[in-house]
């Protein structure tokens, strides 16, 4: 299988390991420098800079505390990835389909919090539905998601009273929700900050966590099996439709319905 400039060599569907492999039939191959990329998943972050320091592999990504400690090193660069997490929410099932849920969910959530003091690897909070740097306004030049604004307030207060809505539409002062999430390093780390800070901030709730390899998190997805699902999507163009079209109906990846 072959996607522009490279061929995907190796993947059987479940490995950690695979090639891009140059395309000698891609339009350009005559200016492909680079004939071979060898991929091997490392899903603990320590490994990886290991791996890295040891010459063993030639470019990896980081944790945050990787990136405090090493943040005068020549070899290290922090840039914004074409990248988004999200939380979907299984609209099949009664008690994660309420729009009062999702709301005090998304006010309860310290997004820069989350970033700066969980995360700590350069990530930037989410504004909206599409990240930073993704696209700017052809007319102003201005990037699109700082223009529009920040249309994802933390707000304790606010969150408490769409809780207590949801709670009286369900009959219900205690309610049990699982949030599904791969178990990476990152993963784990957002899934234990949204569960210390939604069971604080909605009183009356408790958060579980199932955190799982990604194939098995991806085949979750696609059965509907899950509460609250934290997924991450990386655009495949530059232009806001990628991320907006997430939410429409249909959509493969809704996962939501």
């Amino acid at each position: 299988m072959s996607n522009g400039p490279y061929k995907l060599v190796g993947w059987t569907g479940s490995n950690s390991t695979w090639r891009y492999v140059k395309n000698p039939h891609y339009w350009n191959a005559q200016n492909v420098k680079i004939h071979q990329i060898k991929v091997a998943v490392t899903k603990d972050s320590t490994t990886a800079a290991n791996l890295f320091n040891a010459g063993k592999i030639q470019e990896t990504t980081v944790s945050g505390e990787y990136v405090r400690a090493n943040g005068n090193s020549k070899q290290l660069h922090t840039h914004l990835l074409g990248r988004m997490n999200l939380l979907y929410f299984n609209s099949k099932r009664q008690t994660t389909a309420s729009e009062n849920l999702r709301q005090a969910v998304s006010y309860a959530i310290d997004r820069n919090q989350l970033t700066n003091s969980v995360l700590k690897d350069g990530s930037k909070a989410a504004l909206s539905a599409v990240p930073r740097g993704d696209q700017t306004n052809p007319q102003t030049g201005k990037d699109m998601a700082s223009e529009v604004g920040n249309l994802l307030t933390y707000n304790v207060s606010t969150a408490k009273r769409y809780w207590q809505r949801y709670l009286k539409e369900a009959g219900k002062t205690k309610v049990t929700l699982s949030i599904l999430t791969d178990d990476s390093d990152d993963d784990k780390k957002v899934g234990t900050y949204l569960q210390s800070v939604l069971e604080k901030n909605l009183p009356g709730l408790t958060i579980t966590l199932t955190q799982i390899p990604h194939a098995q998190h991806v085949s979750r997805d696609f059965a509907g099996n899950f509460d609250i699902n934290l997924i991450g999507w990386s655009t495949n163009w530059l232009d806001a439709s990628d991320y907006l079209d997430l939410a429409a109906k249909g959509n493969s990846v809704n996962f939501t319905n």
